[in-house]
């Protein structure tokens, strides 16, 4: 009883959450009308499956790509060809989690 109480519970701010995300304009940015309502939101929980895409829009992903076109990818290579940790991360992802749907393109072939 208590677990599906808990997923009703999920399920209801998920729905909330996937409205909010289709109109960001409303919500996310400093001074939009419902911005504190939307902080209220973040500290009563934000479902698993949309903290990604919260992310994002909080962090201004877009912005900060436009600003710095090509950053990402030179600082990946950077780290990959200078870091011992990415190596052994490397090796231990292609032997155990391969066929991951998150490591299938970079891993199988």
């Amino acid at each position: 009883i208590r677990e599906k109480k808990q997923l009703d519970k999920e399920m209801k701010r998920t729905d909330k959450w996937l409205k909010m995300l289709k109109e960001c304009n409303k919500w996310f940015p400093l001074g939009a009308r419902y911005h504190e309502k939307m902080v209220d939101r973040v500290w009563k929980g934000v479902p698993d499956r949309l903290r990604g895409t919260l992310w994002y829009i909080l962090l201004d992903i877009n912005r900060v790509k436009k600003g710095q076109k090509g950053k990402y990818e030179e600082m990946k290579k950077m780290g990959r060809k200078h870091s011992p940790d990415m190596r052994q991360i490397d090796l231990d992802v292609n032997r155990t989690y391969r066929d991951h749907i998150m490591f299938r393109e970079r891993y199988n072939s």
